[in-house]
């Protein structure tokens, strides 16, 4: 089980214990649901974070820590060398 299809991190096994128990006890899930106190970086304190929080998969793709900023944010980004990608600077 994945808490979302962008962030590719396992929460638990349906199998080897039920959905409201691994709703209920997880470690990330409950840090997601507690986004807006949990998140760190630039997201934290971005004029925009009452409506946004920022992509967390790709957060935990380019970091390894889905409670990071976003880092392709686009309201703080430069454009990659390729063009392609906002990157958070700051």
């Amino acid at each position: 089980m994945q808490p979302c299809t962008g962030l590719d991190m396992h929460v638990g096994n349906i199998r080897e214990a039920s959905l409201e128990n691994i709703l209920n006890n997880s470690l990330v899930i409950a840090n997601l649901r507690n986004i807006y106190e949990k998140i760190e970086g630039n997201c934290r304190n971005c004029e925009h974070n009452y409506k946004c929080y920022g992509c967390r998969g790709n957060a935990y793709q380019m970091t390894g820590n889905y409670l990071a900023s976003d880092p392709t944010c686009w309201l703080c980004g430069e454009l990659t060398d390729e063009g392609t990608a906002f990157i958070c600077k700051q």
